[in-house]
């Protein structure tokens, strides 16, 4: 199922609908998902969200969308998913966030890295962020701290873009920092490329 441009009311949480049990696939694309909040999606395998939202989002720790089913798992969206979604079997993850202002600050790290280090059967892994997202500790998460804990069993992939403002503000502090850690010793194949404005870590089992 795919729903465009559309403000979805927000039911009661009490209020039982059909499409929560038997929804296998959902794409959402500039519209609400308040609705989905406080409800279990037993079937709903893909998810997909792209634009930004409307109609207004409360975002209440005690009201997550369950996704107990859900193997892969799309986020184009100002809205951060990891403070809301639990999603524990998902394998693909990709956020493209750096279109969007997300600023990672202490207590939205501490959600992402939370949700992460919670998705054990996660294969691929893709990430765009701005760099004046603070990247640092996310870059050293996913491609260090996670291999040594071994969070991810099965990872195949990751793959990290930073967006920088320009090509000629890239901020040589970020290539150092990068070279200092050495991320490529935890995995069997570890790049870093610049293209365009952006530079892009990738990093292969």
């Amino acid at each position: 199922m795919t729903i465009t441009d559309s403000n979805i009311p927000a039911y009661p949480v009490h209020t039982d609908l059909l499409l929560v049990h038997t929804l296998c696939k959902l794409g959402l694309g500039y519209s609400t998902f308040s609705w989905m909040l406080g409800r279990t999606f037993e079937a709903l395998e893909h998810w997909e969200v792209h634009g930004y939202t409307t109609g207004g989002l409360a975002i209440q720790e005690e009201l997550k969308v369950n996704l107990p089913a859900c193997t892969e798992l799309t986020w184009r969206s100002s809205v951060n998913f990891y403070l809301f979604i639990s999603c524990p079997k998902v394998q693909r993850l990709t956020w493209l966030g750096r279109n969007y202002n997300i600023t990672l600050d202490e207590a939205v790290f501490k959600s992402l890295h939370g949700f992460l280090f919670n998705s054990s059967c996660l294969q691929e892994l893709v990430i765009s962020i701005r760099h004046s997202s603070r990247p640092d500790s996310l870059i050293h998460f996913v491609f260090c701290d996670a291999r040594e804990q071994e969070v991810w069993q099965d990872i195949r992939s990751v793959e990290v873009e930073v967006q920088f403002d320009s090509p000629d503000t890239r901020d040589q502090s970020f290539d150092q920092m990068v070279e200092r850690h050495y991320y490529g010793k935890q995995w069997n194949e570890f790049k870093v490329t610049a293209v365009g404005a952006s530079a892009i870590l990738r990093a292969y089992i």
